[in-house]
């Protein structure tokens, strides 16, 4: 039966042509009485300098803006100093990645490319992106995975707006496999860390720098207050869980033709999934 937890969060990313990453993260969970907004914000210069900030008091506050073609919206947070302008060039995608007797998790690309403008912890930033949405209702930690492979490709070009990939793939007791390139379902695709591949066309990656790498136990999650008087097992299989999350150029041979871009990816191997956490 479903846990009683639920779970939305966003997820915006934005690189500049000069290679400056942004990703925003924002949303909500609950957990019986316990109710959680939540915003964070990560910034890599092309220096290769990082800055994080993150605020528990806000949940990056997401407003429609007119449009006369795809999804538009402003995504801004006082406490982190930002504000994006996302105007979508390409139509949504999602799919449901759980549904059973435990939960269903459902996911929305609501922009699979997307041109941002505004400013990141005060500072004006302008590129190419992306947007997701994840909505489930079973605890983050009830999830059936070992390993996630997961990423997005967009074409530099803006006259390429809808030239695009994003693949997921899980791996464990409930192995899935969701790819789309340019707004079209690829049933029959492979996905590995660096290639991700299909009957008609093949994208290769080139890693050029790390974004995160650690356990989720030294970032923010160790420090969510009364999260872990609530579910002491299951945020130790989180605490426990390794993100590498990287970002790479992007080639995609596609039709007879090459695209490149920027590609933000990444791998988490999760804790161990034991009675106690299920």
């Amino acid at each position: 039966m479903p846990t009683g937890a639920r779970l939305i969060k966003r997820y915006t990313d934005l690189v500049t042509p000069d290679g400056c990453v942004c990703l925003l993260y924002s949303g909500t969970f609950e957990l019986g009485p316990f109710r959680l907004r939540f915003a964070s914000t990560l910034v890599r210069d092309p220096a290769g300098r990082i800055v994080e900030h993150r605020t528990f008091r806000d949940d990056g506050t997401v407003l429609r803006l007119p449009s006369s073609s795809f999804h538009s919206w402003r995504w801004q947070s006082a406490p982190l100093e930002t504000q994006l302008d996302v105007r979508a060039s390409a139509p949504a995608c999602g799919a449901t990645l759980m549904s059973s007797p435990h939960g269903k998790i459902r996911w929305e690309c609501l922009a699979p490319a997307a041109d941002l403008v505004g400013h990141v912890h005060g500072v004006p930033r302008a590129g190419r992106g992306y947007c997701e949405e994840l909505e489930m209702n079973v605890a983050p930690w009830r999830v059936p995975i070992s390993t996630l492979i997961w990423g997005r490709f967009v074409a530099d070009a803006p006259g390429e707006g809808q030239t695009h990939v994003v693949w997921i793939k899980w791996e464990g007791p409930m192995p899935l496999c969701v790819v789309f390139c340019s707004g079209a379902h690829c049933h029959a695709a492979s996905i590995e860390p660096l290639t991700i591949a299909a009957d008609s066309w093949h994208l290769s990656l080139q890693e050029v720098a790390v974004l995160r790498d650690g356990k989720l136990g030294s970032g923010p999650l160790a420090r969510i207050p009364g999260l872990a008087r609530l579910a002491p097992r299951g945020l130790r299989r989180l605490l426990d869980t390794h993100e590498h999350k990287v970002l790479s150029r992007g080639r995609l041979f596609k039709d007879g033709a090459e695209y490149s871009g920027w590609a933000i990816s990444e791998v988490v191997q999760f804790g161990e999934l034991t009675p106690e956490t299920t």
